[in-house]
């Protein structure tokens, strides 16, 4: 299909050079995600607090772990067709420090933003947009993507944008093995190289001060120096110590771990789930099923889950019934009604409390749902 003329570096004697940093990259990517699915597992390979303080190299090999078959895939297959564009026209060298690069860049977004997550996905939406737009800047990059491939990951994109939200409003708690504000930073890593692109298709020394002023940007949110902003990684530190003290029965130091999580992402789901079953072992119920009934609005739960916190819930709401305590009932019984609206019994409990609270919107409200359950109450 009649693309533009491109330029490409060339190998010896005038021949198609060799994709030995793509092809390097690859293979190692292979081995490390290998790795990860066997009993190995991806713990050596996360970006943790470990990357930041001793182990730097995490942030490397993370972006090359895939810890599904699908994510494998999609991150693989672009990354031979993206990275071999992009060191067929600037060479190995220049490919593998812009690489280095969108991994650090990428790697601190996700650890600042999200929750640790990253793969070649991100770095591949950074080498499209270099691609992309750098052939705007340089002959020597100008045709790299054809129309199938940029719609192709432009598709990608606004798909992975909008499956969080979907599956969110569908109740289906299921880890991404992507993190979209990596991606986002990938794209931007990837514009600001192109803007540094001259005509002959090489980096401006301009590209320097530049990329470590965006890491060092990235770098304090992925860090506790901004605790405000780094709710993702920081968060699932908290959690990973809170799960480790909990197995080994210090409940109030995993009390401690996982309110620290909170502090820095009151919406992480999971946190709240640990921290209640903290709770209840500790004795303190009311604490527990106020932390369950938090992590069922932060995350969808399945049958087990919605079954252990409707069960807490109508415990209290027994408790405060017999002792006599209208307004904690009430609360109680409007959780009950929430979490299966079809629930009789729940729903004449809410209306003989709103009643009694005087509670009008709430009285008509429950009255109504009486009502629509059992039509013999009209």
């Amino acid at each position: 299909m009649g693309e533009a003329a491109t330029e490409e570096v060339e190998g010896e004697g005038g021949r198609r050079p060799r994709l030995r940093a793509t092809s390097l990259l690859l293979v190692l990517g292979l081995a490390f995600s290998i790795a990860c699915w066997t009993k190995l597992g991806d713990g050596p390979f996360v970006i943790d607090r470990h990357a930041f303080w001793g182990q730097p190299w995490r942030f490397f090999a993370a972006p090359l772990v895939h810890r599904d078959l699908l994510q494998f895939l999609f991150g693989m297959g672009g990354f031979w067709v993206l990275g071999g564009a992009l060191e067929r026209r600037i060479g190995s060298g220049p490919m593998l420090a812009f690489v280095a690069l969108a991994a650090l860049a990428t790697g601190f977004a996700e650890q600042a933003l999200d929750f640790g997550r990253t793969g070649f996905t991100s770095i591949d939406f950074g080498m499209w947009a270099l691609l992309v737009v750098g052939g705007w800047r340089s002959p020597a990059l100008r045709g790299a993507t054809g129309a199938v491939l940029n719609a192709g990951m432009g598709a990608l994109l606004l798909a992975c944008m909008a499956l969080p939200p979907l599956l969110k409003g569908m109740q289906i708690d299921f880890a991404l093995p992507f993190s979209n504000y990596g991606h986002l930073a990938g794209l931007a890593v990837g514009t600001l190289a192109a803007l540094c692109l001259d005509a002959r298709g090489r980096f401006h020394q301009a590209i320097v001060p530049l990329s470590a002023l965006l890491l060092a940007l990235l770098g304090c949110g992925a860090t506790r120096w901004r605790t405000s902003w780094n709710r993702g990684g920081a968060s699932v530190e908290y959690v990973r110590a809170g799960y480790d003290a909990l197995e080994a029965g210090d409940e109030p130091g995993a009390e401690g771990f996982l309110k620290t999580a909170l502090a820095f992402d009151e919406r992480y789901g999971k946190a709240w789930w640990n921290l209640c079953f903290v709770l209840d072992r500790l004795g303190r119920k009311d604490e527990a099923a106020d932390a369950c009934w938090r992590a069922y609005e932060s995350m969808g739960l399945d049958a087990s889950q919605l079954a252990y916190l409707a069960e807490l819930q109508r415990e209290r709401y027994a408790r405060y019934i017999d002792q006599q305590d209208s307004q904690q009932a009430f609360t109680y019984a409007t959780r009950l009604a929430k979490l299966d609206p079809d629930d009789l019994t729940a729903w004449e409990a809410v209306r003989g409390l709103a009643d009694e609270l005087g509670l009008d919107d709430w009285y008509d409200r429950a009255d109504d749902e009486c009502k629509r359950i059992d039509p013999a109450q009209h």
